[in-house]
Parts: C-alpha cells; structure tokens; sequence
C-alpha cells in the first residue's frame, strides 16, 4: 500500500522541537537593542550599571556559597540573557541575581540550598552597608523573599525557554589556545581574570567562547609583553576575527573605565521609571474616564446620573479597605446632555458606600489632606482691609443675593451646602459617628492592653515596617522645564493685563531655551546622587535659615485630641485630662520605636514615606549663627535607646520627669497624674519662673546668641537645654481658661510665651479648664504627623468610654520631678522682657476665627461627585473676589509623600478658569447653562493641578530647585524670578492666601499667613460638618 501521508494534511502532524545549541544561545543585534529596559524608558547607561551591578552580585555570592568558577560564569550569563527579554524596571534585579545563581549550582551539579543563597545575599548587604553583620530571621519577610526566589527561578527558565546550556572557555579551550601557543600562565591570573571579567558585560551573547578566549590572552599578552604571531595572526586559527578581538579587547578594557553607581542610586531610577510608568497608566485611566465618565455633576442630583453597577470592593492589605472605585471627584466633569436635564431635580439616589484607608482617609488627596478637624480655621494678619474668617467667607458666597441668580447655581450652592449634620470617620470598615455626643465605638477594632485599656487597632501594622519602608519609594522626579514653564504661564494670567502677559511669555522663553536649559541639566545631575534633590533646600532655604521668629508665624498649631467641646468625656480638669493624653501620646511613641504604626497609603494602596514621623519625638531645633539645626534623639528598638524623660513647663518653671519606665512601658495614668500634679502644687507655691522659653520666640540669631551666652554664664545652662531637646515631648501646664475653639487655637499659635518652648518639635498645652491644644516646629515635620497622633488618641479615648479604666496602682519608687534651674544675668533678663513684649505685639497682628460648619460636609459633596477640597477652593477664591474684586494669588499644599522624603508642592489655586467663574458669578452677566459650564471647567482645572502637583509635577517646587542650584553654583538668579508676575502670582511668599485641606478627621489647625494682608484658610470634614 502506497504511503498518502505526506499528501493527506489530516495525517499530516507537526512537532515541535527543542534545538539547544551554542548558536541559538548568541543573540541576533535586533534582539539585543533596544532592550526592554530600554523600551520602558530606562537609560541605556543605568541598564549596563545594573547588569554590572546583578553579575557581581552573582560572583561574590557564588564565592560565599563555594561553588566552582563554571557555575558563577553560568549565573551570570543567565542573569544577562533573562535581561533582554524582561525588563530591569519591572523585575527586580537581586531577585533575579539569586535565582540565577541557584539555577546555576544545579545546572553545572552543585546543587545549594535556597536559604543558603538568601542568606549570602543578606550578608552581602549588610557588608556593603557597614552594619552588624546579623543572620536573617526566617519571618514572614523571608517566607516572601524564598517565594519570590522560586518563582523568579521558573521566569528566567520559561523566558529562556529552557534553553540552559552555556558552552564555557574556562577549561578546554583556555588550555587548548594556550599550549598552542606555548604560553606559560602559571605565573599570571590575566587570562582567567580578564574571562571572569567579561562575564559582567554582554559579549558571552554576542561571540562563540572561542573567540572571547583569544581577546582575553590577548589582552593578557600585552600586559606579559608576550608576543604573538601575527603573520598570519594567530587567532585565526581559532576562527576569530580581527574585528572581533578589537572589539572583545575594548569592550574589556571599557569595562575598568566604567564610572560606577551606588545600588542605591540605580534603585532610585529604577523607581523614577516605575514612576513614571505607573502615572502614565493614572493619566491614561483618567483620560478614558474622561471621554466615559458620568454626566452633569452639578445641577442635575444623583439619581438623574446613569451610572454603571457599583462593583464590590475588594479588601486591601493589612485589613484596610480601598477607596470606592467610582469616586469620580478627581475627574473632569462634563456638561450633562438633554436627556438627563430633563430628570426633575428633587429626584434622590442613596449614595455609594465608601470606604477609606484605616486611620489616614484624609490622605487620600494631598497634604492639603493633612487631617485637622471637621471644621475650619481662619487666621490673618491685621490690615487696612477687612478680617473676615472662613466662615464669613463661606456666608458671602452663600449670601441669598448671590444664589438666586440661575438654578444651576443654585443647586451647587443650596443643595450641596444646606444638609443636616451628620459626621463619619471611617476606619477600616468602621464607621464612628460623631454627631455632637459621644463618638459610637461598638465596631472599632481595638487592641486589648494588660492594663485594661484598649488602643485603636487600624493603627498597627507589622514591627519594623513603619520606617524601613521609605527605602522602596520611588525618588523624587524633576518634572519636565517645558511643562514647568507652561504650568507657570498658566498660572500668572490671572494677574497680568495682555501686554504684561506678552512680556511674560517672552521672558518665559528666553529663559527655558537658554539659562533655565543649564540650570535643570545641574539640577538633574544633582538628583543622580540624591534620592530626593529637594529635601535638604527646602528644610534649610524655607525653615532653617530663616532668621524671623517661628513662632507664631512658621509653627503648626492646632486644638489638640478631645478638644472640641462636643466630645464627651468623663474626665475633667487640667490634670486628669493631661495624664490621659499623654498616656495615649507616649502609646504612640511606643507604637514608632517598634515601628509597628500603620503605613499610610494613598487611595490606590501605594504607600507613604513615613519619615517625618521618625521626628515627631526627642527632637527639637537649636539656633545657630545664618542656619538653625534640626537635633533627633528618636531612635526606634532596633537603632537603640531613646530619652524616656519628658519636660513639663508650669509658670515659666521647666521641670524634667521621667515617663517610661525601665522595660519600656509608659508609666499608668495615675503616676503621670501623680508627677504633674506635683509640678502643679510646687509652682502654685511659687512665684513664677525664669521664663527662660520665652527666648524661643526670638529673631533666631538674637536667640543663638543669647543660648551662647547662657552657656558660657554657667555649664550646668546647657546640661539643662540638652534635658529639653532631648525629651519625648513638652506637656505645658498653662494658666489660662479659652472658651471655645477659636480662643483655644488662638491660644495654640501665640499664647504665653513665659510658658512655652517653642523649638521643640512637639508641645502639648492643657488649658485650667481642661482644654488643650498643640504647638509643633515646622521644620521637622508637616502637620500630618501630630494630626495622626492626635487622632489615634481621639478614637483610642472613645473606645475606654472617655476615662482610665485601668490599674489604679501606683508604684512607690518612681523618680521625683526635678526642676531645671537656670543661672541669669541682666543680659538674659532683659532679653527675656524684649521677647515677651515682641511676641505679644507679634500675637496681636493675628486675628483667628476656628469654626465647626455644621451645614453640610463630605458625604452631600461626594453624592454630586464634587471633591470636597475644590469645592471649598473656589467658594475661597469666589468670596476673596467678591470683597476685593481681585484675584487672590493662593497657595495650596498637596503631599509628594508618595516619593522618598516627599513632603509638599504647591497647588495654584487661583486660575485663570476660577476667576472667569467668579467674575461672571459675581457680576451677573452670564445665565444659568453658561455659568455651570465655567464652574465645571474651574473644577476640571483645580482637580489636574492637584494630580499634577501629587506627582511633584506643579511649578513651584522645580522653579525652586533652579534657583537654588543658581546660588550653590555661584550663578546670578535668572530675571524671571524679578520678574512682576512671579511676585504677583505669589512667588517669594506673596501668597495672598495660604490654604491646605487637612482631611477628613476630627483634628485639625493651621499656620499664621504668608504675607501682611494675608489670609490663611484651613479646613477640613467628616461625612456632614
């Protein structure tokens, strides 16, 4: 019978097969560029960095782990060979380094152990960061490593297809070319080095072993002063060009040329691109819900939205919960079409439920959304224009005149901001409502203490997390100088006339094609070097070397945990309220010296630096002559001791007692009631003090002297400002009864300066009658930080029913209070007068109206998909227009914590858009249809440049960083920072108003104005207040 198989496709089959071969193993020159580093985005110098970087890794671990030459040379030409299939950006190159090597010792039959390999690259590290050499602990964080290791194995094996097989010159032809040639190596290393030197570089995937084998005697040779035949050459007869051994040779020889990074700062581009990549996934995401997003926003209520099926939301990490995912506050928002105006107005749907990240939902948006308190704070320098507060503010905007004008309006106006009171913390998947009686506890997580106490559970996390997660955060990005020059334009045409914007414009170009083109080159070589360029200027250009005095117009300030009136407690007075707040702030500091505080997230679940907490405690600044110094004593369990004492000021009398006991536990509720009130009836006894804090509130070079001289007059002076600067924290005893919050916070930002220390990172002040307030140093930190910490203590005394249900024990052998008594002379006295006097003139320039809204709050604005902090922003810029007939340059915070060290940058708020709005709004001159259309496009902006400034991508902080590294390089500041519309817009400080939205906390406070004239705006919200 005739065999059809051939003709018959049915009988027809196809196998597929594996072909391992020294061939398929080199790699064609379209494979090899572009890689898909490259395609990323990666620089091609960063890549060969890190392949330099990955192979010796390889190397020193292989000889760790005793595992012959061939197995290390396989490693690492796996590891080269994975890497131009997969990217170094989306694959971690330590990962891939240990699966490859123990790929390696099983393929040449030197099988290791897993836990071996992590362990040699543990060790490594800690060598390479000159710490305490330490094994690893097999922890939940090595069960991870050990997975990602296993799996990483089996992606290098599917992405080579299994095609393992290296052909190596080490052994047979090393030997063969080197008799051949009748050279003797016994006494030289050169041709073996040379060969494991190649391996860091791509030539193992590029020529035959053969042929590298020549370069390197060749290279050898010249070193010997051998010579070779060369008539004909004798590589030849290895089948090795000349061109290849040129080229061989010199990619060697570049080699040792190669100017190396740190692992460091390679893992900090690497996280730039990540960056990068992950905000162009957020603006694409963004983009395609702009084209398909929901309709009229504005007029038309809830339920005449189509909206698509709410999706179940799915539990993040650590127990926290993501944010709604059809939150559209943060998008554009369109003009509603004829179909959905036609849906009656009084119409209602029940919103979406939300839910919001454990006990930080405030900074799910920016550093505007540092928490402070469901209320708002209004402070202004006093001036020849009238002082209105927030509240005021937010009145003119709602006068009845200004909401009759056009339905749609009215609707914003009316429907968004009359609603009854209701107000939602949301922790975890808790909520806690705060009407005006107790908080409501019954479903709050809470952690049990042995002493009967219960702590809010949403704020801890993992031991040794809260800090050591900063050194995985992306570094800081420097936006593109063409966006930054167009941001800036953008934002100065509020101010300037056509002509003057034309000058501008011309300015503005001049200098990104010419002087600004220099300038950013300087300040990108910068950032190769630092992970966040901008970190040390801004604490030493905008806090430290400042001259003026902190306080009151650069510190934080701020009604403290349980201030508010309508929280209820069952205890009273100065004392039993102050031993409980402490006794939940030292909690605190117990909770960041194990590290264990929750990590903040942003509302995608991306994790927040946590640095600035690390400053929160046992810190303070000191004056120095032209620069301050930032002094931290704060060191968490695995770093060492820190200073357990605390520092009471009672009467101008300072005090040092100690609170933490010997095992590291806060002393009981009762034994700090027992130790203040014994600074309490010791300074009721007395007159009052020295006042010598008052001298903190001086010109800090009068102040850096005076300390000096304070020194020098006794030594036993500085042994007592070390006993302050080095203490947990102040706890402040003052005389005074404010009555409600705006005395209360007016009390927070001046007060008593005989009573106060105000270098100190963190002072807590208990008023007689039991209220409290806070008052912090700026430099160190952003007001998030004590907002936390306040918060933590706000729902931890909600869930112990507002009192100590603890022991009622107290130990006979605690230490005495002990008092710091300082030696004056006439010189300190006098000054001391001059800086009360100073400061109470400076206190008067202040006025400050603290409010709790209760009209309306968050959740009415959410169901109109409104952002609540644009919502606020351009009622701000309305009412300022609508008293001046002026824009106001304003000036907004958004947190860059997303980044490594990321503190702020500034969001423009007054646009070009928000003053069209106002203008029309103000004047009548438009109807309803054209006004919504105006307010939509003021929102739309607001929202961008709150995304942009995020991302570290607004004007202010890049115009900054170009200035500064103008003066470090001795070079003139360019004319556009001279410029009228760079003053105007608010640059120097000139920011009329100075504004940040806190949050969504019961906490909040603020800081005094920028400017004389000035205002500052500070807000924040629960669900309706």
């Amino acid at each position: 019978m005739a065999d059809n198989s051939q003709s018959n496709p049915l009988t027809t089959r196809n196998f597929s097969k594996v072909i391992i071969s020294l061939e398929n193993i080199l790699l064609p020159k379209e494979k090899l560029s572009p890689t898909p580093s490259e395609l990323d985005g990666l620089e091609p110098d960063i890549e060969i960095q890190l392949r330099v970087l990955g192979c010796e890794l390889i190397q020193t671990s292989g000889i760790l782990l005793k595992l012959p030459q061939v197995a290390m040379a396989t490693g690492q030409i796996l590891f080269q060979r994975f890497y131009y299939s997969k990217s170094f950006v989306r694959h971690n190159f330590e990962v891939v380094a240990m699966a490859c090597i123990n790929l390696a010792s099983k393929i040449e039959e030197e099988p290791r152990r897993i836990r071996d390999v992590i362990n040699v690259f543990h060790h490594i590290k800690q060598v390479k960061e000159g710490k305490s050499i330490e094994p690893m602990i097999l922890d939940q964080t090595y069960v991870n490593l050990k997975t990602q290791v296993i799996k990483a194995e089996r992606r290098v094996l599917k992405e080579l297809g299994f095609c393992v097989h290296v052909q190596h010159p080490h052994k047979s032809n090393l030997k063969r070319s080197a008799k051949a040639l009748k050279l003797l190596f016994s006494d030289s290393d050169d041709v073996r080095n040379y060969m494991n030197d190649s391996l860091r570089t791509n030539l193992w995937l590029r020529y035959k072993p053969e042929s590298i084998s020549c370069a390197c005697i060749f290279l050898a040779s010249r070193n010997m002063q051998v010579p070779l035949p060369n008539s004909p050459p004798w590589y030849r007869v290895f089948g090795a060009t000349d061109a290849e051994v040129e080229d061989i040779a010199l990619t060697i020889l570049n080699l040792y040329e190669l100017k190396r990074m740190t692992a460091d700062f390679l893992e900090e581009k690497v996280n730039a691109v990540k960056a990068i990549i992950a905000e162009a996934k957020m603006k694409a995401k963004l983009s395609n819900l702009a084209v398909n997003g929901t309709n009229d926003v504005i007029a038309t209520p809830p339920s005449a939205v189509n909206s698509s099926p709410e999706k179940k939301e799915t539990p993040k990490q650590n127990g926290t919960n993501t944010s709604d995912k059809s939150d559209h506050s943060d998008k554009p928002v369109k003009e509603d079409s004829e179909k959905e105006k036609t849906k009656p107005l009084e119409e209602e749907r029940k919103p979406k439920k939300r839910n919001y990240h454990s006990h930080l939902d405030h900074l799910m948006l920016d550093d505007a959304n540092r928490p402070e308190e469901n209320g708002m704070m209004g402070v202004t320098r006093k001036a020849d224009i009238v002082v209105i507060p927030i509240r005021d503010l937010l009145q003119e905007v709602l006068s009845p005149r200004a909401i009759t004008t056009v339905a749609g309006i009215r609707q914003f106006l009316v429907e968004v901001m009359f609603h009854s009171l209701r107000s939602a913390i949301k922790v975890k998947s808790i909520v806690i409502i705060e009407a005006t009686a107790n908080m409501s506890t019954a479903r709050i997580p809470a952690i049990n203490l042995p002493c009967g106490m219960k702590l809010a559970a949403p704020f801890f996390g993992k031991e040794r997390e809260t800090f050591s997660s900063c050194k995985d955060l992306p570094p800081l990005p420097i936006p593109p100088l063409k966006h930054t020059m167009e941001r800036y334009l953008d934002s100065v045409k509020p101010f300037l006339n056509s002509s003057e914007f034309e000058k501008t414009s011309r300015l503005v170009k001049e200098f990104e094609s010419g002087v600004g083109q220099e300038l950013n080159l300087k300040l990108h070589e910068r950032a190769k070097y630092q992970k966040n360029w901008l970190e040390k200027w801004w604490e030493d250009v905008a806090y430290l070397e400042s001259r003026m005095p902190i306080a009151p117009f650069v510190n934080t300030c701020g009604p403290g945990a349980f201030a508010d009136a309508s929280f209820a407690s069952s205890v009273e007075g100065q004392i039993p309220r102050a031993g409980l707040a402490l006794w939940y702030c030292l909690q605190f500091w117990k909770l960041l010296k194990k590290e264990a505080l929750t990590v903040d997230r942003d509302s995608e679940g991306n994790p927040f630096c946590m640095n600035q907490f690390y400053r929160l405690f046992n810190s303070c600044r000191t004056p120095h002559k032209n620069i301050d110094k930032i002094n931290v004593h704060f060191k968490s369990e695995t770093e060492g001791f820190s200073p357990t004492h605390l520092t009471i000021i009672c009467k101008g009398r300072i005090f040092t007692v100690q609170v933490i006991d010997e095992s590291g536990e806060p002393f009981n509720v009762p034994e700090l009631e027992q130790q203040m009130q014994k600074v309490r009836n010791y300074c009721d006894s007395r007159p009052w003090g020295s006042s010598i804090g008052a001298l903190t509130s001086m010109d800090r070079d009068e102040w850096a002297n005076l300390r000096k001289h304070l020194i020098d007059l006794d030594r036993a002076n500085e042994d007592h400002l070390k006993v302050i600067e080095t203490s947990v924290m102040n706890m402040v005893l003052d005389e005074k009864e404010p009555n409600d919050l705006s005395e209360v916070s007016l009390e927070a930002i001046g007060g008593d300066c005989r009573n106060r220390f105000f270098d100190k990172s963190t002072s807590m002040i208990f008023f007689k009658n039991g209220k409290n307030c806070l008052n912090n140093d700026h430099a160190p930190m952003d007001a998030m930080t004590f907002i936390v910490m306040a918060n933590f203590s706000n729902i931890s005394h909600a869930l112990n029913g507002g009192k100590w249900i603890g022991t009622k024990t107290i130990r006979k052998d605690l230490p005495e209070p002990k008092e710091l008594e300082f030696t004056t002379d006439r010189k300190i006295e006098n000054s001391i007068k001059k800086a009360i006097d100073d400061f109470d003139e400076a206190c008067n320039n202040i006025d400050l109206k603290s409010v709790i809204f209760e009209e309306f709050g968050k959740t009415e604005l959410r169901k109109y998909k409104l952002h609540p902090d644009t919502v606020v922003q351009l009622a701000l810029q309305l009412a300022y227009y609508k008293m001046t007939k002026k824009p106001a340059p304003t000036y907004e915070t958004a947190t860059t914590r997303k980044f490594y060290h990321g503190r702020t940058e500034t969001i423009r708020s007054c646009t070009a858009e928000a003053l069209e709005f106002s203008k029309s709004f103000v004047n009548g001159q438009h109807n309803a249809q054209h006004l919504r259309k105006l307010l939509m496009n003021a929102m739309n902006k607001h929202n961008q440049l709150r995304i942009e400034a995020q991302n570290n991508s607004g004007c202010d902080r890049h115009l900054f960083g170009l200035a500064l590294i103008a003066r470090e390089n001795n070079l003139p500041l360019p004319d556009l920072y001279f410029d009228e519309a760079f003053i105007r817009s608010g640059g120097n400080g000139n920011y009329k108003l100075s504004t940040s939205f806190v949050g969504y906390t019961p906490i909040y406070g603020g800081v005094a104005p920028m400017c004389e004239n000035g205002y500052g705006c500070f807000y924040s919200m629960t669900g309706n207040r």
